[in-house]
């Protein structure tokens, strides 16, 4: 090992951060909470929707206005919750698949290059690049690119440089052009076939690049989604996302897994085939700017969402993109709202930018203009980007309405204990199926406010800066 990179290994991992997950809970305990969970759901699915129809019909012979808009409640109440217990029978069987097959111990691992764009990151890029040394892979390379950093970033990689037992990490510096030119950049750099994507303030499991490479042993499967865990849980704007990150990752994900079409695969851990990403350069879609510092590839300038762009992509080709839970990246989330509220603009008019190449473009790169594929970003994106977001809305406006017309405070109490409960098993469900802390559970009474307000502020912004064609500011 490098001299120097030893000196510096043991002092650059904060051990005040949650940095391990705990054993996952067998299928003989998830089995039964799920069902317990679902026969809830269900239930709900059909109380909810009936309560607001039948006070929509009261209403209606009353000739107040109100009701067509609760039949619209009624209905999108039926939608998400009918959505929701679909998609949590599809992650319980895409995760007990997945822990019947488990093996990550073999003869032989293909090569991997790891690709580390850094920005100003003086601050993490040593616990970075010292927990990706330490990784539990035979052979693998490093590949960190400064982007033009205007701090130490470049100045405290480099004393990793070098050949180590396992890997060799080198460190390149270029004029700043992005994050995704400078991914562009390290691929044209990296020597393997299998290329892994993280960001530079993210710390990796020991074992999650054979957790990651062992979904490459069918040929279809081009990309392998990662499991974000945030690691920073300082405070109760961190601690909302990391229960946020546990259940987006428990249901979601795994079930798009179930049919291999995985439609975001994260920036701070992803696995990508070197063939699907020259691919996904072959066909044009995403070439950039010549102008200094940007170098084209498969990553692409045009939105906000480069990794959604890149994996829809790969999936519009024909590639099976899944995920695996145990391969944790342990990253550092916004830990104040105007942070997040950004971060979320960010994620939330960048969809919406892919959609429309989507429909523009990609659309026509798949062999079937039916797939299933598109089935399923409308299931997905049609309902989160905008169902759920007027769902929330609409079930704040709802409650000021009821209660102004006269709806007593034990009824509202009665729905929002039965929603709370609901939450509660699914929580539980999720934490125990990824091992995180129990005590993420904390935060459940605020999640709603915080999901169904505070995000939709983000949302709102990025809808109409979006269809207002405001400049992009990166």
């Amino acid at each position: 090992m490098n001299a120097d990179c030893h000196q510096l290994l043991p002092a650059v991992e904060p051990r005040a951060e949650f940095d391990s997950a705990g054993q996952v809970a067998p299928a003989t305990v998830l089995a039964p909470l799920l069902a317990l969970m679902l026969a809830f759901g269900a239930l709900l699915s059909i109380l909810i929707p009936w309560s607001l129809l039948e006070t929509a019909s009261t209403k209606m012979q009353r000739g107040e206005f109100t009701a067509g808009w609760l039949l619209s409640l009624a209905f999108l109440s039926f939608v998400v919750i009918v959505r929701w217990c679909v998609i949590h029978v599809m992650s319980f069987i895409a995760q007990w698949r997945q822990h019947k097959a488990d093996a990550v111990d073999r003869l032989s691992w293909p090569l991997v290059s790891i690709l580390v764009p850094a920005y100003n990151e003086a601050e993490t890029i040593q616990s970075a690049l010292g927990s990706l040394i330490a990784l539990d892979y035979p052979h693998y390379e490093i590949v960190v690119i400064d982007d033009g950093s205007s701090d130490e970033t470049y100045k405290r990689a480099m004393p990793f440089a070098g050949d180590y037992e396992q890997c060799s990490v080198r460190v390149f510096h270029k004029p700043n052009g992005g994050k995704w030119s400078a991914l562009n950049f390290g691929l044209k750099h990296a020597g393997a076939d299998v290329i892994l994507c993280i960001d530079a303030d993210s710390r990796l499991s020991r074992d999650s690049l054979k957790r990651l490479a062992s979904h490459l042993d069918d040929p279809t499967v081009g990309g392998v989604s990662g499991q974000i865990t945030v690691r920073n849980r300082a405070n109760l704007v961190t601690w909302l996302q990391a229960f946020e990150y546990v259940a987006a990752n428990g249901s979601l994900r795994s079930a798009q897994s179930l049919l291999g079409s995985v439609l975001v695969v994260p920036g701070p851990i992803g696995l990508y085939r070197r063939a699907a990403l020259e691919q996904v350069a072959a066909t044009g879609v995403s070439d950039g700017p010549q102008k200094p510092g940007r170098v084209t590839g498969p990553f692409s300038h045009e939105t906000f969402a480069e990794d959604f762009q890149l994996s829809l992509t790969v999936l519009c080709l024909g590639w099976r993109v899944v995920y695996e839970p145990r391969a944790i990246s342990y990253t550092k989330a916004p830990d104040c709202v105007q942070i997040l509220l950004n971060q979320r603009y960010r994620w939330f008019r960048g969809t919406m930018q892919v959609l429309t190449i989507y429909r523009q473009r990609l659309r026509a790169l798949q062999k079937s203009p039916s797939s299933l594929l598109q089935i399923i970003i409308h299931a997905v994106y049609s309902v989160d980007l905008y169902v759920l977001p007027l769902f929330g809305l609409s079930a704040v406006v709802g409650v000021l309405v009821a209660i102004s017309d006269g709806t007593t405070l034990y009824e509202i109490i009665l729905i929002a204990s039965a929603m709370l409960m609901l939450n509660l098993m699914a929580g539980t469900y999720y934490v125990l199926s990824q091992g995180d802390q129990l005590r993420i559970l904390s935060i459940l009474l605020l999640y709603d406010v915080y999901s169904g307000i505070l995000l939709n502020v983000a949302w709102v912004i990025a809808a109409v800066d979006e269809a207002r064609g405001a400049r992009m500011r990166w």
